[in-house]
């Protein structure tokens, strides 16, 4: 059974509940690795043509080389399930059921900061050259500076946890278990309007500047035009 996926033009990468995760060749539909050493079910991957970060739900963050299927190493630091990963060249950013968030230098591979603030699970988060933005259990979402760490806004909005979120310069888009989604100005933190229309909490967010997918729990896909806020 499947517990995390992603994927990007060159790879598809599944996590198994059996800790396993399978990695695809999407030009020649092939499994080409079976990668093995987590010891908890798989429950945040992230990917690019070179590396593979995963999480599990025994707080281990693992790197691989995505040719070679190697391991080429272990990240520990987190006392709870890494629920949300995010990498771009050698910066990562983990978050965890342990409330916490961190900033790691893959290269290196040492924890650079600690970021604490969230009280109850974090589930997501984004980041960019300036801030990372997170969503959490405990409701709210916060914005912090990714340089210093420092918390810049908290939030408060959502009556239910924060699971699924996008951001650029301007905005920040988030959905949550309360069948919600708020679009937010990020340099005030204003909530601008709130989405109605799914029956089930929001799954998954995906947005590209000028229109937004967003999945739930009640089996639909709504595409939302972010021109004329029509779907």
């Amino acid at each position: 059974m499947i517990s995390a996926a992603c994927f990007n033009e060159n790879y598809l990468i599944i996590g198994c509940i059996n800790f396993v995760l399978k990695v695809y060749d999407l030009k020649t539909k092939e499994l080409i690795h079976e990668l093995n050493g987590h010891r908890g079910e798989i429950v945040s991957i992230q990917n690019d043509d070179e590396k593979l970060i995963s999480g599990d739900e025994n707080s281990e963050i693992k790197i691989w080389n995505i040719k070679n299927g190697q391991c080429e190493a272990t990240l520990t630091g987190h006392i709870g399930a890494i629920c949300a990963l995010q990498f771009d060249k050698n910066i990562l950013v983990s978050g965890s059921v342990d409330t916490t968030i961190k900033i790691w230098n893959i290269k290196t591979k040492a924890c650079l900061m600690t970021l604490t603030g969230h009280t109850s699970y974090v589930y997501c988060l984004k980041f960019n050259d300036q801030y990372i933005c997170s969503g959490s259990s405990d409701n709210t979402i916060k914005v912090w500076s990714l340089k210093t760490g420092k918390c810049l806004k908290t939030l408060i909005g959502h009556e239910k946890g924060v699971v699924c979120l996008q951001f650029d310069n301007q905005k920040i888009i988030s959905g949550s278990v309360d069948e919600t989604i708020k679009v937010w100005n990020i340099k005030t933190g204003k909530c601008l309007y709130t989405l109605l229309h799914h029956n089930g909490s929001i799954w998954n967010l995906f947005y590209d500047n000028t229109h937004m997918i967003s999945s739930s729990f009640d089996h639909s896909l709504c595409i939302w035009d972010f021109a004329s806020d029509i779907y």
